[in-house]
């Protein structure tokens, strides 16, 4: 084994994560272990969306998964244990199906009862193929190698229905380089810095119905027809949050370095990066060299597809670049954000700021008479200096015991040693009354103990969600719907799946949601709670 460390997401936190690189012995192929499972992701205003994503090992789910690197030379060998449940698989499109690849699979679609593999029955016309590579069941563990692995940049993904599992995030990179500062045997290739930038998109209300099983034929949201992104993300975050202001992260860029740009989109739709200052040099495309370079300033790039491109920067500063498709916005908010991003040129200077804590959450949260929680985040100090995290401690309540004196927390790769590390603890909340609890984590560096980051805790017994009136108006083509949750006043969000979010009032300590148009009168609606609530009624409805 050797180990390698590389950011969470995609050149940022996955610097967290130990790359546990297996040689195969004789075989030439270097070897990871990945695990499909459910996590979270918090949104630039803090709204929190549930995502299935992929994780290193026994490590934390990120969005995208971890950057996967093919040494110059080497094929690949993935072994996928899947946590979900549902059926998994894994295509790396640009490259050829896997060696050892027994599908393609077929399902009795809409029903996915059964399926059949590699061939569909004789005479059997409905069925359609849900997966062109074998699936790994839930619970179960496979194997997928490619025994040859072309240069370039590429997105792994689940390729059984791609439609629902690349929206939760089931998605990732994956590099290939001719030698370790030559991407591909062309000696124009060349770069001193590589830097790889993944763009997707999020529509909250398409992952929570995949999340509540209320998505497909005949249920809240049939399709994908529905789809509406409200955020826009490279590399997992979105403007204005602070690793977007240094999306190098700590890559260090110098003036009069070549540095390698490598574009992936894991979104739906075509994102058009442009580059404000200096022109870029496009030289491919999903791997494959252009017959000339192209300069210009901006990339097209589409849906599913990777494109390399070399910078020059010539002098120190910022270089800004953003979406010419104008995906500059959070679910629609007045301020900037969303595909913004800056390049630093210059060298990382002395550190004189402590690390921070992104991301802090807890799970589950409610705890839903849970005795334990996991209490996670990401310790970062690209935005502050780029030194080494050295440690992490939480604790729990308005009583800050002081820097070094609360419960310790663990580097998720088992070392702090990078300047981002993801952090976690295992907390007992077994003793803590039912209610609303604050819990606090700091990280330190070189420079000592940073300022302390939240979350909120629900501690308590499993939450109810109860729809006690539903309405339709056919004229105002109005859908209303009333709720309550047992969790505590409006700890929690309520979503009627394929409509949107309830809204919590608190003189009548219930949620309504107000939706128009509807154009026809559904026959049910579902309600679930980020705290693990959920509710089905038909319309019209109300409680006796």
């Amino acid at each position: 084994m050797r180990s390698r460390t590389i950011s969470m997401l995609l050149g940022r936190a996955c610097l967290a994560l130990g790359l546990l690189l297996a040689w195969v012995g004789g075989a030439g192929a270097v070897e990871y272990s990945l695990t499909a499972k459910v996590g979270s992701m918090t949104l630039p205003d803090g709204e929190t969306v549930p995502v299935w994503g992929f994780a290193l090992g026994n490590g934390p789910v990120t969005v995208p998964g971890p950057r996967l690197v093919v040494p110059p030379g080497e094929g690949l060998t993935i072994n996928l244990t899947n946590l979900l449940g549902v059926p998994v698989s894994l295509v790396i499109p640009g490259q050829k199906l896997p060696d050892n690849n027994t599908g393609p699979v077929w399902s009795d679609w809409p029903h996915e009862t059964t399926t059949w593999s590699p061939s569909r029955p004789a005479g059997n016309y409905t069925a359609r193929v849900r997966s062109f590579v074998h699936e790994v069941a839930p619970g179960q563990t496979g194997t997928y190698t490619w025994g040859s692995f072309k240069e370039g940049a590429f997105l792994y993904q689940s390729g059984t229905n791609p439609a629902q599992q690349v929206q939760m995030g089931l998605y990732g990179a994956v590099v290939k380089n001719f030698d370790e500062d030559q991407a591909y045997a062309d000696s124009d290739t060349t770069f001193d810095r590589e830097i790889l930038l993944v763009y997707s998109a999020l529509d909250p209300a398409m992952n929570r119905a995949i999340a509540s099983g209320q998505f497909g034929p005949g249920k809240a949201v049939s399709n994908t027809r529905d789809y509406k992104a409200k955020y826009f993300l490279i590399n997992g975050k979105a403007w204005p949050d602070p690793a977007q202001e240094r999306i190098n992260a700590c890559t260090e860029i110098l003036p009069g370095e070549d540095v390698l740009l490598r574009f992936l989109n894991a979104g739906y739709q075509t994102f058009v990066p442009v580059f404000l200052g200096p022109y870029l040099t496009l030289r491919a495309e999903d791997g494959n060299l252009y017959p000339f370079p192209k300069e210009q300033y901006s990339v097209e790039l589409a849906a599913g597809r990777s494109v390399d491109a070399w910078l020059n920067p010539s002098a120190e500063g910022s270089i800004t670049f953003y979406d010419g498709r104008v995906h500059l916005t959070n679910a629609g908010a007045p301020t900037p954000g969303g595909l913004i991003a800056k390049l630093q040129v210059g060298g990382l200077g002395v550190d004189s700021q402590p690390p921070v804590i992104t991301g802090l959450s807890a799970s589950p949260n409610p705890t839903a008479g849970a005795s334990t929680v996991n209490l996670s985040g990401l310790a970062t100090d690209v935005a502050t200096g780029c030194s080494p995290i050295q440690g992490a401690e939480y604790w729990i309540g308005s009583t800050d015991p002081g820097p070094g004196n609360a419960t310790p927390m663990n580097a998720v790769d088992g070392a702090f040693d990078s300047a981002e590390e993801l952090i976690q603890a295992t907390v007992d909340v077994s003793g803590l009354a039912n209610g609303l609890h604050t819990v606090w984590a700091r990280a330190q560096d070189a420079t000592g103990w940073g300022p302390a980051a939240s979350v909120q805790l629900q501690v308590g017994p499993p939450e109810t969600v109860t729809i006690y009136k539903t309405r339709y108006n056919r004229l105002r083509r109005t859908l209303k719907v009333f709720a309550r949750s047992t969790a505590s006043a409006g700890s929690v969000t309520l979503t009627a799946v394929g409509f949107g979010d309830l809204v919590y009032r608190p003189a009548m300590n219930d949620y309504l949601g107000k939706f128009r148009p509807v154009a026809s009168k559904p026959g049910t609606v579902t309600v679930v709670s980020t705290g693990g609530g959920s509710d089905t009624k038909p319309v019209p409805y109300k409680a006796p």
